[in-house]
């Protein structure tokens, strides 16, 4: 199987959930810097299939460990975004 990894600005998806995804993976990024591993989105706009006003961006996020303090914050930041 071949995996074509593309930054979000890359993705053919879109313009609305490319702005959440983006303002999304950069909180992400501030707020988890010590135990952030990846992000990947996956789903319709992962396979860039998303339909505008239609489909959802879920974005899977890999941390080194866990712990309800960065759970929380990255509630925080979803509650603030277009992402589950």
């Amino acid at each position: 199987m071949n995996y074509n990894i593309k930054s979000v600005e890359e993705l053919n998806i879109p313009v609305e959930h490319k702005k959440s995804a983006e303002k999304f993976i950069k909180e992400c990024e501030n707020e988890l810097k010590d135990t952030l591993v990846a992000l990947m989105i996956t789903g319709s706009c992962g396979t860039e299939s998303a339909v505008s006003n239609f489909s959802d961006i879920d974005i899977l996020i890999i941390l080194s460990r866990f712990d309800f303090d960065s759970l929380k914050r990255i509630d925080i930041i979803r509650q603030q975004s277009n992402v589950k």
